[in-house]
């Protein structure tokens, strides 16, 4: 384990916490959640309620700070700094993160029990997908651990809340929107969950866990994830087609051809534990930040919807 360090200058020490606090934490990562449900708010044209943002930050920093204790071993490897700073500030992370969960069951219970089912996806999803689920002597332990199986967790688990409750927070019902922004969301992640095990490929065969990098190899995965953003990304465009303003489209295709150029440079960006964390996880913040420019410019030439809008 290498150990976490601090430079000495005591200005520059307290922007290093912060940093690192907001990327290490998950809190980055969080904030991309809060936009994907902004996002969804707007392409189902309901209302934006800040309770969505909310909870997809409080779910995601929880459940992310919770599974980092289940994957230490590969963290130790893969990303030492990350795990010297998580091991440093461990029992300010649980704490909040469990703080984080009671807090976002106790909001979602407000709306209802759907949204409380629908907040707890990810929780279930992460202690299934972490915990040793199988009996000793099964192939696999945890599943995590069967190959494919850890892509698609995390992708399902990652597209379904930020997708369904603007949906059932506003009252509405599940309709080819909702659908596109699942495929969508799903597409997005389940690319950024195997680009990471492309850069953590090391770590994981290690450890014995059996990603698609480490069974088909690197160059074969790459191929797969440009087919699954074409396939996905044309899926949606077509389920969007003339349901959805052109403009919130473009969107979407800005979002396809961002996640090709990252699979392209894949190696370049990789090179950097950081770098990359900041690129494909930004990619959310990215597209949600650029929704709320496109909501405001159509807004600012239809006054009249500019509450639903935003």
């Amino acid at each position: 384990m290498s150990e976490y360090w601090y430079p000495h200058d005591w200005f520059t020490l307290n922007l290093v916490v912060v940093f690192d606090y907001l990327v290490y934490s998950s809190l980055y990562l969080s904030f991309a959640a809060g936009f994907m449900a902004y996002i969804s708010s707007v392409l189902h044209e309901v209302s934006f309620n800040p309770a969505v943002f909310v909870l997809g930050m409080l779910i995601t920093y929880s459940v992310y700070n919770l599974n980092r204790k289940t994957d230490e071993s590969e963290d130790a490897i893969n990303h030492s700094k990350r795990y010297g700073f998580t091991k440093k500030y461990e029992r300010l992370l649980f704490s909040t993160a469990i703080g984080a969960y009671i807090l976002a069951l106790a909001i979602s219970w407000l709306y209802g029990p759907a949204v409380v089912v629908i907040s707890a996806i990810p929780l279930i999803s992460g202690v299934v997908y972490s915990a040793p689920v199988f009996p000793r002597g099964f192939p696999y332990r945890r599943l995590k651990e069967i190959p494919v199986a850890k892509s698609l967790i995390v992708a399902v688990a990652w597209a379904l809340p930020p997708t369904l409750l603007p949906v059932y927070i506003a009252g509405a019902f599940p309709d080819t929107i909702t659908l596109a922004a699942i495929l969508f969301f799903f597409s997005l992640v389940f690319i950024n969950t195997v680009l990471f095990d492309m850069r953590d490929v090391e770590g994981d065969r290690l450890t014995g866990v059996r990603t698609i990098p480490v069974c088909i190899g690197i160059a074969a995965t790459t191929l797969l994830l440009k087919m699954v953003n074409i396939i996905f990304g044309v899926t949606v465009v077509l389920l969007l087609w003339n349901k959805i303003p052109l403009a919130y489209i473009m969107l979407i295709v800005m979002g396809i051809f961002y996640a090709h150029w990252y699979i392209r440079n894949y190696r370049k960006i990789s090179e950097s534990n950081l770098l990359c964390d900041l690129i494909a996880d930004g990619q959310f913040i990215a597209l949600g930040l650029l929704m709320v420019v496109i909501v405001a410019v159509s807004a600012s030439f239809n006054p009249a919807g500019i509450a639903a809008a935003i």
